[in-house]
């Protein structure tokens, strides 16, 4: 898909690839050699970077700031258990 070509495969690049000449210091490509990024879970930049981009604009929320009642607390406690849960099994 255009995602997988424009975002994930440079940046898989950047971070996986050899630049050419193997030695015992060169690990990996661009971003790990030079800044020294080491990405044990796979290529995790694009996801930040696209969670950046979408945070950025979409902007604040429309009621940001005001006072507003509590949202579902049970779902909340729920959804904090299995992301607790999910990170010790993991």
């Amino acid at each position: 898909t255009v995602w997988a070509v424009l975002v994930y495969f440079p940046v898989a690049h950047w971070v996986f690839a050899f630049d050419g000449v193997v030695t015992e210091n060169s690990v990996g490509g661009w971003i790990a050699n030079t800044l020294g990024a080491v990405d044990f879970a796979g290529v995790d930049v694009h996801r930040g970077a696209a969670a950046l981009a979408v945070a950025i604009v979409l902007g604040k929320s429309a009621m940001f700031g005001q006072l507003r009642k509590p949202h579902n607390v049970p779902l909340t406690l729920l959804g904090a258990g299995l992301l607790w849960a999910g990170w010790y099994a993991f």
